[in-house]
């Protein structure tokens, strides 16, 4: 998986994983997360390997990182973050040339001071040459070729690990989206919160049961989690009224527990033109795609459902028109609809 964060005014490129053969560098090790009593230095190393055909240059830089509320790194400056460990790190080399083939071991040694507690942490950046790459649609583009190695520090004794939700709301019912705010509200690190929704019908019967995939949220931050329903689109809930419990253990003494009350009500669908047709559902996906009901699928449909926006027979029927699923109907859903006719011409 290749993400980009912009740092500084660069995009930066970072392959998950150990592996970073698709722009020829390849790092040993990408996260060291230790635990020194304060007071005391440990060194750790790593290797950069050139797997190019060609000679490159490579700036060792540190910088400090944090993370957005949807998970993304974001990298800034060193210093930038209230608990960086930037300037407990020295390093070396700081610059070097890999011939074809070569590697070179990094080290770096993080002297912890005696006066903390919790978790600090810092990056070094590897970044070898600009290389320009050829895209699929052949326009041929620079890229910086910047690499992330982590390091986190915390001290034994830095305290217990505290969280809680902050907030429960649904989504979309198509698939049935739950999104879930966590708040890390201690000094310690969360490498792997994990968890569970829980959808439970008016007798207690469990409907559905969605996991909820391992994520780390850093002392102070906040994650905001979108769970998805596993369900096939357009096997929706039926109407009814559904207690949605979401549970989290973030290795605390406890399990998080947060629950909201979801009432699906059963759609009451009325013509939208004069032609006095009802919508439909033409691929049976829980979508109502044929807005003027008239069999087909077309620039139409589009055209009447942003006419139509704010009338009843749209605001109550929301899940039948909510196409970009985000739990309304406005003219987001307008455009989504259009991308959706786009795709259907392409697919002839």
């Amino acid at each position: 998986m290749v993400s980009r964060y912009k740092v500084w005014g660069l995009w930066l490129i970072v392959v998950s994983g150990v592996s970073l053969i698709s722009f020829g560098l390849r790092l040993s090790q990408i996260e060291f997360d230790f635990g020194l009593p304060t007071g005391t230095a440990q060194t750790g190393t790593f290797l950069v390997i050139n797997d190019e055909s060609e000679p490159t240059t490579v700036n060792v830089t540190l910088a400090d990182w944090d993370r957005l509320p949807d998970g993304e790194n974001r990298f800034i400056e060193p210093g930038s973050v209230a608990r960086s460990a930037a300037n407990w790190v020295t390093f070396a080399p700081a610059q070097f040339t890999l011939a074809p083939d070569e590697s070179v071991e990094v080290r770096f040694t993080l002297t912890v001071p005696t006066d903390i507690t919790g978790t600090f942490w810092t990056a070094l950046l590897v970044e070898g040459s600009p290389r320009q790459v050829e895209t699929p649609g052949g326009t041929t583009v620079l890229v910086r070729r910047r690499f992330a190695v982590k390091i986190l520090e915390t001290p034994p004794g830095s305290g217990p690990l505290e969280g809680r939700i902050t907030d429960i709301q649904i989504g979309g019912q198509n698939p049935l989206t739950t999104v879930v705010q966590f708040e890390n509200t201690g000094l310690v690190n969360m490498p792997g919160v994990k968890g569970r929704v829980e959808v439970r019908d008016t007798g207690g019967t469990t409907v559905e049961s969605i996991p909820i995939e391992e994520f780390p949220v850093l002392p102070g931050a906040q994650r905001v989690l979108q769970v998805l329903s596993q369900r096939p689109l357009g096997q929706t809930l039926p109407p009814g009224r559904y207690q949605v419990l979401t549970i989290l253990d973030f290795g605390g003494a406890n399990l998080l527990g947060g629950q909201l009350v979801l009432d699906i009500e059963p759609l009451a669908l009325v013509p939208l033109n004069d032609a006095g047709n009802l919508p439909q559902d033409l691929d049976e996906d829980g979508f109502f795609e044929d807005v003027n009901g008239d069999g087909v699928f077309d620039d139409n449909d589009p055209i009447l459902l942003g006419f139509q926006l704010n009338e009843p027979g749209v605001q109550e029927n929301i899940r039948a028109f909510d196409f970009d699923n985000d739990g309304d109907v406005d003219f987001d859903d307008v455009l989504n609809l259009r991308q959706r006719l786009a795709e259907a011409s392409e697919a002839g």
